[in-house]
């Protein structure tokens, strides 16, 4: 029997090309943004995280509403407006810490921020794949890093069995004359016993 030749129909040959697309947005991604997209198990995050750490303690920060503030529309055209004192806070608190996002937005908006307004600010970012039942957990993690904190506007976001590691901010909405950073930033020192 003589090889038979394969049809394409239109909707294939689409699915094909998307599928394509999609496969080059992904390499690209993980080659700018190695901790977003990559690691489905926390295992291999803990792997690479191991040799990759710049300092010995590591601050997860949340997203909408602690750093940032998100107006509604298409995603294409979302700009966000960083809280008062955003500069200051990641530059002060990155020569102590690894800086990550761990937010609970999902991975296609994390991603469009990520990608046009935060760059390389962070060591990584994490998205709801990291959660637990829902919640935020960082207990895996501190089994490994002694010293771990996670910074949230909504603290029944964060698991019970890390609670212990939350320090709670206030949700921003828009307020030019906020503080709350630096007095994040303050509390965030004093947990970890360094000098202002």
């Amino acid at each position: 029997m003589g090889r038979v030749k394969r049809r394409y129909t239109k909707h294939s040959r689409r699915q094909l090309q998307l599928q394509f697309v999609q496969k080059a947005k992904k390499t690209r991604d993980e080659a700018r943004f190695p901790y977003l997209g990559r690691f489905r198990r926390r295992e291999e995050f803990l792997k690479v995280f191991g040799t990759t750490r710049q300092h010995p303690r590591s601050l997860f920060l949340d997203l909408d509403g602690t750093l940032i503030r998100l107006y509604p529309g298409r995603r294409s055209h979302r700009t966000p407006e960083f809280r008062p004192h955003f500069e200051d806070f990641i530059a002060a608190a990155g020569q102590f810490a690894n800086l990550f996002v761990f937010s609970a937005t999902n991975p296609v908006r994390l991603r469009h921020i990520a990608d046009r307004f935060l760059g390389s600010r962070f060591t990584g970012f994490l998205d709801h794949r990291f959660m637990s039942r829902r919640k935020k957990n960082i207990d895996w993690l501190a089994q490994v890093e002694s010293e771990v904190l996670i910074v949230d506007d909504m603290p029944w976001m964060v698991s019970k069995w890390s609670q212990k590691y939350l320090v709670p901010v206030s949700t921003w909405k828009g307020d030019k004359n906020d503080a709350e950073l630096l007095s994040v930033l303050a509390r965030i020192r004093q947990k970890w016993n360094l000098l202002a």
